[in-house]
């Protein structure tokens, strides 16, 4: 059984990697593999948290077949 079947559904808006693989119905290496959302990183710690709502738009651009190049992302961000 793949880890992220194994944790529970999260209720918090930012997620460890394992509860995002799981939000997204995959295993973790897939998840690792194929997501295109950036963790937020906590200076002075070694946390990485992925948004949820981050995942939400990822999820919605599958969807809609428009994928956000890192450029685009970039330019975005400002």
């Amino acid at each position: 059984m793949p880890r992220s079947e194994g944790v529970p559904a999260p209720h918090s808006r930012l997620l460890t990697p394992a509860e995002a693989a799981s939000y997204c119905r995959l295993s973790r290496p897939m998840f690792d593999r194929l997501c295109r959302v950036q963790p937020i990183t906590f200076d002075g710690a070694n946390v990485r948290r992925f948004d949820r709502l981050d995942l939400d738009r990822w999820i919605e651009a599958l969807k809609s077949g428009v994928m956000e190049s890192d450029d685009d992302i970039i330019a975005r961000l400002g």
